[in-house]
């Protein structure tokens, strides 16, 4: 919220996707110019729920169905964001929930079978998919967008249960081409820190570079060290 905050300060204008909820059910209860204030019990009580197998067999529905369609619907919104000619000064932010199990489909977007959604085998034609929808907007927005479009992806974890928990995917495009980052020894805790510094003139501290880690939201966080 901070970072959008700051954007909304300067007069950007932002545009704001999150398939991982239901937009058009709870939207209207979480957010507040285009900022996500999903309350952390609100979370931990509804979406548990909304993608349980409980609410499917409630209201007669496959449970990934609506991830499915989230990120369909989060595919087409954003290209067309890539396609229109956005203001110099815009802030477009998009969360795919993606290459995330379900893994619904193969490396050329052909649906897997429904029994296959959690098969890990499927994970890696489905990551192919996912780069390559991603290849696709950028290329949409070095032909469309202004020039001096910095590009950020990032994910928000690495692969879970494993030794590469941490290793969270960091790709920065940089129109003036000189800046450089030392991805080794940076982490997303200070990534928007740097830019705004850097690009909008801002004052903020660097925090220092720490990971934790806890079992659930309610659980302590511990720190690790390597």
């Amino acid at each position: 919220n901070v970072v959008f905050h700051t954007f909304k300060k300067l007069g950007y204008k932002i545009n704001f996707i999150s398939n991982v909820v239901n937009n058009l059910t709870v939207a209207p209860f979480l957010q507040k110019e285009e900022v996500c204030l999903l309350n952390r019990h609100v979370e931990s009580i509804f979406i548990p729920f909304y993608f349980s197998s409980i609410f499917a067999i409630f209201f007669k529905r496959n449970k990934y169905v609506s991830h499915v369609h989230f990120l369909t619907k989060a595919f087409k919104i954003f290209e067309k964001i890539c396609t229109v000619k956005q203001p110099e000064k815009t802030y477009s932010f998009v969360h795919f929930l993606a290459p995330h199990f379900p893994y619904f489909c193969d490396e050329n977007g052909d649906k897997n079978k429904s029994e296959d959604f959690e098969n890990f085998e499927k994970y890696e034609g489905y990551q192919r998919f996912v780069n390559k929808k991603i290849l696709d907007f950028v290329d949409l927005i070095f032909s469309t967008q202004s020039k001096n479009t910095l590009i950020i992806i990032h994910g928000d974890h690495g692969l879970h249960f494993s030794e590469n928990a941490f290793d969270t995917l960091l790709s920065v495009y940089f129109p003036d081409r000189t800046t450089k980052i030392d991805f080794e020894s940076f982490s997303l805790v200070n990534l928007f820190r740097f830019l705004f510094n850097k690009y909008l003139k801002t004052n903020y501290e660097l925090l220092d570079e720490r990971f934790f880690i806890t079992d659930s939201n309610n659980a302590p966080l511990k720190e690790v060290e390597q």
